[in-house]
């Protein structure tokens, strides 16, 4: 039997369990819009601080959880950038 196919059975016997996963599923989808905003604001620090659009790398920590953006890069890159006028 497929293993999503018992799931939705538990979920069916369990409303408690069908109601911890979607309370899951709304938080995840938070962090992550979170997260996507977070990045957009630093994509648009950076753009705004260089002059152009720059391309930027970024992690999130896997300690804690934060999320990085490679700044080494992010110069080098606006090195590049001013020589070719952006």
């Amino acid at each position: 039997m497929p293993l999503h196919s018992q799931s939705h059975r538990d979920e069916a016997d369990n409303p408690q369990l069908a109601a911890e996963r979607e309370r899951a599923a709304r938080d995840l989808e938070a962090r992550v819009g979170a997260e996507v905003e977070e990045l957009a604001r630093q994509a648009m620090r950076i753009e705004k601080h260089y002059g152009c659009p720059m391309d930027i790398e970024w992690a999130k920590d896997g300690v804690d959880g934060r999320l990085r953006i490679r700044t080494f890069l992010i110069v080098l890159r606006a090195l590049q950038h001013q020589s070719s006028h952006c």
